[in-house]
């Protein structure tokens, strides 16, 4: 490790130090000031003349307000220092840069400079309340960046830590998926909004035709009631018409794979095939009553699929080409953004070396992106679809290894509760084994009426107490583990009644 970084790493709990006891004398000397101001200063029933006063005397520094502005002053240093020393840190010890970077992004979240820039208005304003209230906030986030800087994490910890970093980044890779996808379906609209109309009607067409020919089959089963015959007969035509449903619904189905605005319809269309079965098998019972409630749940669908198609036959109408194309392709640019903010925060966090291939993935999503934006800024609006399509299966893959990693991390912590149960048991087990030796022990003393001595009655209730103290301890023991999905076999083991003829 060079001369620089050995120099600089010391500097850090000293700084953190330094702010701690800075900060601390800043918010004491405050609270010490209060009983000597006047009412008028302590007075808090109209928040808007005390706001006016701290702007107001805003250029008219207290000490107070000085010692405050000191302490703003050290934030600053600190914020200095830990990017220098993330940096320096980050070939030789990138969990210990990892854990600078977090604690530099708290102080920012905490947004401490801005508050502590308040605290000096108010304080200069002579508004102590106030200003003292909103140091007694900012001293606990102080004193967890603190902590965070200067306690070395366990693995547990820093399992953890990944974990949830895993984890919020996949739920930001799900929502940039589904706006992907809806980019993709207004992007193919607006490509040639007439066209994609036609299509829909088309569809709605034929959903028209399966609810007319259902009605039919409905109204014939009515009229079937006491006549197995028929009912049989119609079995068969209910047959027909479900197949050219589920044909209709894969139809559906292959084109939202495409274009999700059909997601709904096809949706609709399947269940209403669902639905005929049921009336089918009703149908070759001879009972045409009970078929009737399914064929009137599978008009239902079909209509519900036919009015999703036509709506959006609507809507694709209404697009204006030129100004929906520009539109997308701003709403394209920021969902290339968040893409390639998601990879930064990967390339510079130790939460992503072992999902390597899920950076990659991301930062090839941004690029898909940005060539989907510069077809739509160019008016080719039939060229981004594809490049949108490419960044949705890029996202995906990205998202499939990091889900893969959280499994692998909650595996392992779960590995980590029982072994860590696995020894709370063994340690009771040890204490069960002495209690019930030294139990048998002072059976064997009793006389020939049955009595102890008085020595070994007082150890008898020592052991009671014992036995008691163990029964709490496997109650919490038991209620923790049970908390955990892999500990609910092991929770029924220790909740098992026990007699002293058990087995161990």
């Amino acid at each position: 490790m060079n001369r620089a970084l050995t120099s600089l790493r010391p500097s850090l709990p000293l700084l953190a130090r330094g702010l701690r006891a800075a900060f601390a004398i800043a918010c004491a000397a405050s609270v010490a000031a209060l009983p000597w101001l006047p009412p008028r200063a302590l007075a808090q029933d109209d928040p808007a003349p005390e706001a006016a006063e701290a702007n107001a005397a805003a250029d008219q520094a207290s000490p107070l307000g000085v010692r405050q502005e000191r302490v703003r002053r050290m934030l600053g240093d600190l914020e200095k220092a830990l990017t220098e020393l993330s940096r320096k840190l980050e070939a030789e010890e990138p969990d210990q840069a990892a854990r600078l970077r977090t604690a530099f992004q708290k102080a920012k979240e905490y947004l401490l400079g801005s508050r502590m820039e308040e605290i000096a208005a108010l304080l200069n304003a002579s508004a102590l309340e106030s200003a003292t209230a909103e140091q007694k906030e900012i001293s606990g986030d102080i004193e967890s960046l603190i902590e965070l800087l200067l306690r070395d994490e366990t693995e547990a910890e820093k399992r953890q830590r990944e974990l949830e970093q895993l984890q919020k980044w996949n739920e930001a890779i799900k929502e940039l998926i589904d706006r992907e996808m809806d980019l993709m379906e207004d992007t193919q609209i607006a490509a040639d909004p007439e066209a994609a109309a036609m299509v829909l009607e088309a569809m709605a067409k034929k959903a028209d035709d399966l609810i007319k020919k259902q009605e039919a089959l409905k109204q014939a089963a009515e009229q079937a009631k006491g006549n197995p015959e028929a009912a049989e007969a119609l079995a068969d035509e209910q047959a027909e018409l479900r197949a050219e449903t589920e044909e209709f619904a894969e139809e559906l189905q292959q084109a939202a794979d495409q274009a999700p605005m059909m997601g709904k319809a096809a949706s609709a269309a399947q269940s209403a095939t669902e639905e005929q079965k049921d009336a089918e098998r009703a149908l070759g019972a001879a009972q045409p009553q009970e078929a009737q409630k399914p064929q009137q749940k599978a008009i239902d669908d079909l209509k519900e699929a036919s009015e999703s198609l036509k709506n959006e036959a609507e809507k694709a109408r209404e697009k204006q080409a030129a100004e929906e194309q520009e539109k997308l392709a701003g709403e394209q640019g920021e969902a290339q953004q968040q893409a390639g903010d998601v990879a930064k925060e990967m390339a510079e966090s130790s939460a992503a070396e072992q999902t390597p291939g899920a950076q990659q993935a991301m930062e090839g999503a941004q690029q898909s992106m940005q060539s989907a934006q510069q077809s739509l800024q160019q008016g080719q609006p039939q060229a981004a679809p594809p490049k949108q399509q490419e960044s949705i299966e890029q996202m995906q893959q990205a998202q499939e290894e990091i889900e893969q990693r959280i499994q692998e991390l909650q595996e392992e912590q779960r590995q980590d509760m029982l072994a860590k149960y696995l020894e709370i048991f063994r340690g009771m087990l040890e204490r069960q084994q002495q209690m019930t030796a030294e139990t048998k022990e002072t059976d064997a003393k009793r006389d020939a009426e049955g009595n102890l001595p008085r020595r070994d009655r007082v150890g008898l209730r020592n052991l009671a107490k014992g036995e008691s103290s163990l029964k709490d301890e496997t109650a919490k023991a038991e209620a923790d583990l049970m908390s955990d999905p892999a500990g609910i076999v092991f929770g029924e083991v220790v909740s098992a009644p026990w007699s002293p003829n058990s087995p161990g």
